[in-house]
């Protein structure tokens, strides 16, 4: 839904109408750009739109002098669509979350075509590369951004076009294409994060970061510029654009069809469930939606930073539409000296392809680090006439940056954003009723963990982690149904969910394979200059790395280039960089068992230390509770598991005023989940006998159940066991032993 907006003149708009036209008005026609026409470069304008209706009047055919000059390469872009190819690109869609087109088709269609279908869509795509665009016709949704304080500007939403998926499957054709000749003439932007097959917005952060964590140990003195520019698809120039793409080798029939995707597109705003009327669009914007639009993006910001390449001090960091420019020096001069150098070139770029950066604060600014002199570091700074400010942390993808590279700022934002989250879920958790700890435990690792998690890597330390831990435990005790206070390690293994700092180790083991599986790429190489100046948290991420390439050694030996065996039972970090692909896959498989392994060996220490005698074995794997199993008795089975129970033994220690004596009803022996599975004679001797037996074959005892420091682990270590499950399910709903009862007691004060 669209709110009522605030135009510019200030008055509300209520009315449907009203918005669509509005919406229209700051989306479609530029309205952002023609308010900096001032700003930009008219010689270069003219001359660009010269140049573009020459371009169109030779039916996009290069000049005569470079006719002779074209790669090889480039007949990829023209030749004939094949029936493979439409096979393999309808392959390669995921159909996963996808809605529906706006002519009612689903792309998950596309996968059940026949033979016969594919050949049609082969030839059609080949007669529509002759310059023919058929799916001119988009209907487009607004979704509100995240984090927006009020949705009562226009600018708080973002525009999807939802076209034809026949005509997004050709556009994946055209996209494919187009990489593809790009990589091949080696006209290609290795600063550009986004929109790239393997890699994301972590790689983004983890070089920015880690790259500056280098230079202050360097002792170096680092600004960084982080550069937002305003609705950046919207404001492509689509002149320039196929300009440029011709520059780059681009022409003929190809450039034609993408011409014909440019400007005959036709929109329809949809508002409230009002739909407006048919609109061309303006010469300004892409698509948001298409699959063609993020590589005709990346490719018109490619020489962004085409001056500032020249300088070592100068590094930029793209990620789609966002940017960050990192100046070095000895000195604060030098500093300053490259970031207006730098802040010239990017100027002078925006001047002459009519892209507007927005300047507000919070969107674009300068952040400082290492200065020894303070008062030497300006306050604002010029971009383009506009004014910039110096701050002391920035957003940068969805991570909070500070100018002490702490992260608490971050990690607060996160731990507000749990909390918010998990208290939104947990009334609908109870001991009594509610959602199931499965559906709980699917819900934290779906909702909560993907914004803990997130960028975990770069900015998760012991430091900053404290607030979070707590909340864990709150979640994982409410997940359990415990009353009193359980062991944190032991709620854990009873949800099969790692420890917090065990899936951030797999998670940084998973981030650091994907990207040494490729030597050549640019990430790849930045580690290996991280490790020749020693950076403590890089090392430290590849002694995990190493340590699971010689566990996948051990149990996975097949999956092992024989080459690389040396190299792993040197334990030297260094030659890591050099693993052949094969040794560096991984499958979910092995990542779990790995998983269990490194939480194995951590609970160990853990509980060792506290004096445990007995170790519980860890599982990935959620307790095979049935489906229909109330929330009371789940929780009471759970229970059996952890030492502050329910039973006699523990209540009788809380409060002996209430319960006078420990024993069992019978007042037989001390009543723990072990006797009361074993030997309760309130319960059926069958249930005892079959508990007895998969306890000892569990746990590997014998016939004879020892006495253990904590019994409940023999009853944790059976917990994946359904038949062991549904018995004590049996048990926990005894009539005689009036368990369910006990659940509802008041919480006790244990002083």
């Amino acid at each position: 839904m669209v709110e009522a907006l605030i135009s510019e003149n200030g008055s509300i708009l209520t009315e449907n109408e009203d918005i669509e036209k509005e919406m229209f008005s700051t989306f479609f026609e530029a309205r952002h750009i023609e308010a900096n026409t001032s700003r930009f470069d008219d010689e270069h304008f003219n001359e660009i739109n010269d140049l573009y209706n020459f371009v169109k009047s030779s039916n996009f055919q290069p000049c005569r002098k470079t006719l002779d000059q074209l790669p090889q390469s480039s007949k990829l872009l023209y030749c004939s669509v094949t029936e493979w190819e439409v096979l393999s690109t309808i392959k390669g869609i995921k159909s996963i979350a996808a809605s529906f087109d706006n002519q009612d088709m689903h792309q998950s269609m596309l996968k059940k075509l026949g033979s016969n279908a594919i050949y049609a869509l082969s030839k059609l795509f080949t007669l529509c590369l002759n310059g023919l665009w058929l799916w001119n016709e988009s209907k487009v949704i607004f979704l509100k951004k995240d984090g927006k304080a009020s949705y009562s500007k226009a600018g708080a939403y973002m525009p999807i076009s939802i076209s034809p998926y026949i005509g997004k499957l050709f556009e994946r054709i055209l996209a494919q294409r187009l990489e593809e000749y790009l990589r091949k003439v080696g006209i290609l932007d290795e600063n550009q994060e986004g929109f790239t097959k393997g890699k994301n917005t972590i790689r983004y952060l983890h070089r920015l970061t880690a790259g500056i964590k280098g230079d202050i140990r360097k002792k170096l003195t680092v600004l960084c510029l982080f550069i937002d520019f305003e609705k950046a698809f919207d404001s492509v120039w689509k002149k320039g654009l196929v300009i440029k793409l011709w520059k780059a080798g681009v022409h003929g029939c190809y450039l034609k069809t993408i011409d014909s995707f440019l400007f005959g597109r036709t929109v329809c705003l949809l508002i409230n469930g009002f739909l407006g009327p048919k609109r061309f669009c303006q010469e300004y914007g892409l698509p948001q939606g298409s699959v063609l639009s993020p590589i005709l993006f990346k490719f018109f910001i490619l020489d962004l930073e085409a001056t500032c390449e020249e300088h070592q001090q100068i590094t930029v960091f793209k990620f789609a539409d966002d940017g960050t420019v990192k100046v070095v020096g000895k000195t604060m001069e030098e500093c300053l000296f490259y970031l207006n150098l730098a802040m010239e070139s990017i100027s002078q770029w925006t001047s002459c392809w009519r892209m507007v950066i927005n300047c507000d604060i919070n969107k674009t600014e300068v952040i400082c680090f290492n200065s020894y002199d303070d008062s030497a570091v300006p306050s604002a700074f010029d971009l383009g006439g506009k004014q910039i400010q110096l701050t002391s942390h920035t957003s940068v993808l969805g991570l909070i940056v500070d100018s002490k590279l702490s992260y608490k700022q971050h990690s607060k934002s996160v731990y507000d954003n749990l909390v918010y989250r998990w208290t939104s879920l947990s009334r609908y958790a109870n001991r009594n009723w509610g959602m199931c700890q499965a559906v709980i435990v699917r819900i934290t690792k779906t909702i909560l963990f993907s914004t803990l998690f997130y960028g975990s890597t770069v900015w998760m330390h012991n430091s900053n982690m404290d607030q979070i831990n707590k909340l864990w435990y709150k979640v994982s005790k409410t997940a359990v149904g415990a009353v009193f206070n359980t062991h944190g390690a032991i709620l854990e293994v009873i949800l099969g969910v790692p420890p917090i700092q065990t899936t951030q180790k797999i998670i940084a083991i998973k981030h650091y394979l994907k990207t040494l599986s490729d030597n050549e790429d640019i990430h790849c190489r930045f580690i290996g200059d991280q490790v020749a100046e020693g950076n403590p948290r890089v090392l430290c991420h590849l002694r995990d790395v190493q340590k699971f390439l010689s566990w996948k050694a051990e149990n996975f030996r097949d999956e092992i280039d024989t080459g690389d065996l040396a190299i792993l039972s040197q334990r030297n970090i260094e030659p890591l960089l050099q693993l052949s692909q094969k040794t560096l896959r991984y499958t979910k498989g092995m990542i779990q068992l790995f998983t269990e392994s490194l939480w194995q060996d951590s609970l160990n220490n853990r509980l060792m230390m506290e004096g445990w005698s007995t170790i519980p074995i860890v599982s990935c794997n959620t307790l095979p509770i049935p489906l229909g199993t109330s929330r009371e008795v789940e929780v009471l089975v759970m229970s059996l598991m952890y030492k502050n129970n329910l039973l006699n033994s523990f209540l009788f220690d809380v409060n002996r005023d209430v319960w006078s004596s420990p024993l069992c009803p019978w007042g037989i022996e001390e009543q723990t989940s072990v006797h009361l599975l074993t030997n309760c004679s309130l319960v059926e001797d069958s249930l005892n006998v079959e508990a007895k037996r998969i306890m000892c074959l569990c746990n590997n005892l014998g016939n004879v159940i020892e006495p253990m420091y904590d019994p409940n682990c023999a009853i944790l270590n059976c917990s994946r066991d359904l038949n062991f499950i549904n018995l004590c399910a049996e048990v926990v709903k005894t009539e005689d032993l009036n368990l369910q009862k006990r659940i509802n007691l008041p919480r006790v004060n244990i002083l």
